[in-house]
């Protein structure tokens, strides 16, 4: 039946199929670019040889070397087939072990390098190389990216190159001019290295941001701000002159609060309802993920208004006032993609029950809730939902009591619990739940249809 579809609506279709679902990258983690290939894409490419053509090109556009047995089993493969050759175009590069094997990894990627005709970007991650290698992967002519880490950037290999137009560093720290590490960060920068995501943690930085220069290739900036809030009249201007700039994160360190003066624009609707209610305590916000709307999406508008909350944070100690607080973040920021919510789990044990589906009849609430992550939920869970039977799943931990609507309690896995809340907000890809008793589960993901089955999301 695929086969009989145009080449176009096939190649949609194995797109969406094509890749392993990827972890909400969050506010510390970098961005990955790299996209490891589903299993399910091997079986697919042998339904028909259409779709193995389609496939072909998803199964080897991206490689991951680890070892120089791989580097050198690719060798040979690009030796005899024009799979890589014409197909690839990201190579991930994280070679393990002692240095001897790094330089050897390093000595056959450059034999590679000039099989991969169509090769555009190179992942190097915290790599050390000599001069003449660096030079080798700078010198590739089809590259246009070279992504190194932070710490890289330091032990990047002298003299530098005098054009680092290729390399963008994945992340770093905004320092004052006369630091060793904002020093190096010039120099690259005036040799055209590009930094994706910015983190700013001094308060006298915070203040200079309308003045401060160009960031080339600046895609995310993160503020954190320590001993005051952070004035937002600067970024209109910033966004101007960082036309990549699509991601703001504000991670708020101690008890400082997003609510005092000034107030940022983007809490403005959502403080005038906390207000009007009464409501002063209870609650805090600790990190917020602001988006910039395309402007195709946003006609004349001005950038200020371009901006919306798109994940958040919060922490609260009175179960019963969240509730009554959520609503009032659903309806002032209804583009929240991934939200936490962090208990004080000690406290809620000792005065309430906390009923699942109360808590879940509100996050329904968010139109477009994708990631969820709940800290600090207690042992003591009713649905109101009578017996929970939720299929059979592969034990992950020590089961736990959940109470259910006859009061009796019913011992099920963590996992039934994570499924429970999946099939009850449809819009949800992954949830995350930290609590004494499950373990460490990291993100989870539904695998069915029915929402019952779930799998954990691995990091590349």
């Amino acid at each position: 039946m695929l086969a009989l579809l145009p080449n176009e609506l096939l190649l949609e279709i194995v797109g969406r199929l094509a890749y392993v679902q990827q972890m909400p990258q969050g506010l510390l983690k970098p961005a990955s670019t790299f996209q490891p290939p589903s299993p399910d894409l091997l079986s697919l490419s042998i339904v028909s040889w259409q779709i193995r053509a389609i496939s072909l090109a998803f199964l080897f556009a991206n490689i991951h070397i680890t070892t120089s047995s791989d580097a050198q089993k690719l060798l040979e493969f690009c030796s005899t087939s024009p799979l890589c050759p014409t197909l690839t175009s990201m190579l991930l590069i994280r070679f393990r072990g002692n240095e001897a094997e790094e330089v050897k990894g390093y000595a056959i990627l450059c034999q590679i390098l000039p099989c991969l005709e169509r090769l555009s970007c190179i992942d190097l991650g915290d790599f050390h190389c000599s001069l003449a290698i660096f030079s080798t992967i700078l010198g590739h002519p089809s590259l246009s990216t070279v992504l190194i880490s932070s710490n890289s950037m330091i032990d990047l290999p002298r003299p530098l190159p005098k054009d680092l137009s290729k390399v963008v560093l994945v992340q770093a720290m905004l320092c004052p001019a006369d630091h060793q590490y904002g020093l190096l960060l010039d120099e690259c920068s005036d040799r055209g290295m590009k930094i994706a995501k910015m983190s700013i943690a001094m308060s006298q930085l915070l203040d200079g941001l309308s003045g401060i220069l160009t960031i080339r290739g600046l895609q995310e900036l993160v503020l954190y701000p320590r001993d005051k809030p952070v004035p937002f009249s600067w970024l209109p201007e910033f966004t101007a002159t960082h036309p990549h700039l699509k991601k703001v994160w504000l991670h708020v360190l101690d008890d400082i609060s997003f609510f005092l003066d000034p107030l940022p624009f983007f809490l403005v609707s959502f403080a005038e309802e906390l207000g009007q209610r009464g409501i002063k305590r209870g609650f805090r916000i600790g990190n917020i993920g602001l988006e910039l709307e395309p402007e195709r999406l946003t006609g004349e508008c001005s950038s200020k208004h371009r901006w919306h909350v798109r994940e958040m944070e919060i922490y609260g100690d009175d179960y019963p006032l969240l509730l009554e607080i959520l609503p009032l973040v659903t309806s002032a920021f209804p583009g929240i993609h991934t939200f936490s919510l962090s208990l004080d789990h000690s406290h809620i044990l000792r005065s309430f029950t906390l009923h699942v589906d109360d808590l879940v009849a509100v996050l329904q609430r968010f139109p477009c809730l994708q990631n969820l992550e709940l800290y600090g939920l207690p042992e003591a869970l009713t649905t109101g939902d009578g017996e929970v039977s939720l299929g059979c799943l592969d034990e992950m931990d020590q089961p736990i009591a959940i109470a259910t609507a006859s009061g009796e309690a019913s011992s099920i896995s963590p996992w039934l619990l994570f499924s429970y809340i999946m099939k009850k907000i449809q819009t949800l890809e992954t949830i995350k739940i930290h609590q004494r008793g499950f373990g460490s589960t990291g993100w989870l993901y539904a695998i069915d249809g029915s929402r019952t089955k779930l799998a954990q999301l691995k990091s590349v």
